[in-house]
């Protein structure tokens, strides 16, 4: 009995390691198969690619930078008087226009200065008029007259000054605009320079950026730029206003001004813009798309059709760039037939299917 099942167990052992080397057999032999096939190289396959055919063209060079939205005119008014402040008329996000009486500091007391220097000095008016008139009548002596002379300064100087301190302690703005900040409120006790009101005029924007110095020859004051504004999604026209003299001691950079309507107040200070300068134009050269340029290595290259239908590799060098665009400065002429889909995965000399 034991030694049938002996017999089965051995003849069962038999089976299980036939098929055993049958299977890593084929798959000893599937595994040829692939690689042959991989030792054949991709370069013996035909890929599909699309080409454009090259021609001169006019590119536009322009400049790029990067800068912020200013007001045109940004005031703070300040209390030129001691005092409190007995008036305020403005609150955030009013518009004013020039002339508008902003606020009132120690308005009572100063008018009340004013009125008795003008008093004091109606009288010694008077009595400089009086006392002349006595002198032709030889009644009074002369020095009774220089000491009217000098009364009649002293309460003319007085009144002068009490006119001048009424009058600064009104604040009125010397701008149209909008309340950006109010500093006090009323009631306090503010001395002279304390802020009271922030006051912006953007009806004309001025975005602020900076210049590498080997680029500042190439801008110049009322150069027509193009204004991107990230938030509203809107492209606006300016000007260049100015170059600063004085560069940045760190970046070696120059600040610009640029000048850009904003009649419907759509801009607001303090947003990101994206500015434009066209600085030249070249003409008759060669513009390809930045993509297709395929870099290894520290070499640039692209791929351009043989005569054989195969892919031939082109070293090229780089100008200008402009958005998806660049100008080759040498590798490429005219009728080149550019491959411009498909060539992130070509090599030297392969086979290609052009397709439209």
């Amino acid at each position: 009995m034991n030694r049938h099942k002996f017999k089965r167990s051995s003849m069962r052992n038999f089976f299980v390691v036939t098929l055993a080397v049958i299977l890593l057999s084929g798959c000893s032999k599937d595994d040829g198969k692939v690689s042959a096939l991989d030792n054949g190289s991709s370069r013996s396959m035909a890929v599909n690619v699309k080409v454009i055919e090259l021609t001169t063209s006019t590119f536009r060079e322009s400049l790029r930078l990067l800068g912020e939205t200013q007001a045109n005119i940004d005031l703070t008014y300040s209390s030129e008087v001691a005092g409190r402040l007995e008036f305020l008329s403005v609150d955030y996000g009013d518009t004013v226009k020039k002339g508008r009486l902003l606020a009132r500091v120690d308005y009572e007391m100063l008018s009340a200065q004013a009125e008795q220097a003008q008093a004091a000095y109606d009288l010694t008016v008077k009595t400089h008029e009086r006392i002349a008139t006595l002198l032709k009548d030889e009644l009074v002596t002369q020095q009774s007259m220089d000491e009217a002379k000098t009364n009649l300064v002293q309460a003319e100087a007085q009144l002068r000054q009490a006119e001048t301190a009424l009058r600064r302690s009104e604040i009125k703005s010397t701008i149209d605009g909008v309340v950006a900040q109010r500093y006090v409120e009323e009631g306090e006790y503010v001395m002279p320079g304390s802020p009271l009101v922030r006051v912006l005029d953007y009806s004309e924007i001025i975005v602020t950026a900076q210049v590498p110095e080997n680029r500042v020859p190439e801008i110049r004051a009322g150069l027509e730029v193009s204004v991107w504004i990230d938030a509203l999604k809107e492209t606006y026209t300016g000007s260049v206003d100015v170059i600063l003299p004085n560069a940045d001691p760190e970046s070696r950079t120059f600040s610009v001004r640029i000048r850009t309507p904003n009649a419907s107040g759509k801009i607001l200070v303090g947003m990101a813009a994206t500015i434009n300068i066209h600085v030249r134009n070249h003409d008759n050269v060669i513009v390809v798309p930045q993509d297709v340029v395929v870099e290894q290595s520290g070499t640039r290259f692209v791929f351009v059709v043989d005569s054989d239908n195969t892919a031939r590799k082109i070293p090229v060098s780089l100008g200008p760039s402009e958005k998806q665009s660049v100008v080759i400065t040498s590798g490429l002429t005219a009728g080149n037939r550019l491959i411009v889909d498909g060539q992130r995965d070509l090599v030297d000399g392969q086979p290609i299917n052009i397709i439209p």
